[in-house]
């Protein structure tokens, strides 16, 4: 019976602790929106997989002060960190959709797509 039970928590394991990916198609004039009603901290592996490059702003919820931007260039990849009180902004001024790899160390609520006048 032990064995068993050990052998089901060592099964069990890799999927309570495993990260989630997702590929990000962020459509021309358009941002997205990542974390908005989270609560946690988590961090973010983004790989730019188009030929174009974004802008990440990372801001306060609270202030929309901006505390950290960067350019994603094509073919980059980067990790960022961000707080439970800060949200993630994708943001795509090119006349194509942009193509983005995002691996989340843990679930992440709150997306949403912006539309750019």
């Amino acid at each position: 019976m032990k064995k068993l039970l050990l052998i089901g928590l060592v099964l069990l394991f890799p999927i309570s602790c495993g990260s989630f990916k997702s590929g990000l198609t962020i459509p021309a004039n358009q941002t997205f929106v990542l974390g908005e009603l989270n609560a946690k901290n988590y961090s973010a592996e983004l790989s730019n997989v188009s030929e174009l490059k974004i802008l990440v702003s990372i801001q306060s919820k609270t202030s929309g002060q901006i505390l950290n931007e960067l350019e994603l260039e094509p073919n980059q990849k980067i990790k960022v960190f961000i707080g439970k009180d800060e949200v993630a902004y994708f943001k795509n001024d090119n006349e194509q959709a942009v193509k983005v790899n995002v691996v989340l160390n843990k679930g992440v609520e709150g997306m949403r797509y912006i539309k750019e006048n």
